[in-house]
């Protein structure tokens, strides 16, 4: 199971091929199921051959929502017959992009209002504020002791 932010920029999928395999190709789709029903994410793609077993395809997905996506790999041999195929999970989660932006992205300290403010990627939208408070229980922006939501 691969874990991904919400929005990723780019999936790396990779694929080994089964011991004994020595596949001419190998493509990758990325699905998830809608009703009983595929709906595809990525059509079915070539991945890059890396290294003897290993295939990678580094994927710019543009946009995709919180939820389960399945990726299809396909071994082929050089007549592309079908020798082997693999699934893995994919899950798209909120939560993995807002702690990647609270640790990584900017934030500022208010003297004026006492708060502390987390952004998110753009850098101007809040995504957090908390007010800051010394260690009595007291609003304080050059003693910060605690924060609170």
């Amino acid at each position: 199971m691969l874990l991904l932010p919400l929005n990723p920029t780019t999936v790396n999928l990779t694929a080994v091929a089964p011991v004994g395999l020595s596949p001419a190709s190998a493509t990758v789709r990325v699905f998830s199921i809608v009703s009983g029903s595929e709906v595809n994410s990525l059509a079915a793609t070539a991945l890059v051959n890396v290294y003897d077993t290993v295939w990678r395809f580094l994927w710019s997905p543009g946009s995709l929502g919180v939820g389960n996506y399945i990726a299809y790999y396909r071994f082929l041999d050089g007549g592309s017959n079908l020798l082997a195929a693999a699934t893995d999970d994919l899950v798209v989660s909120y939560e993995l992009t807002l702690l990647r932006q609270v640790a990584t992205n900017r934030v500022k300290l208010s003297t004026s209002s006492i708060q502390q403010t987390w952004y998110a990627d753009d850098q101007v939208t809040t995504i957090i504020t908390k007010n800051c408070l010394d260690n009595n229980g007291n609003p304080s922006a050059t003693n910060v002791f605690e924060e609170h939501p």
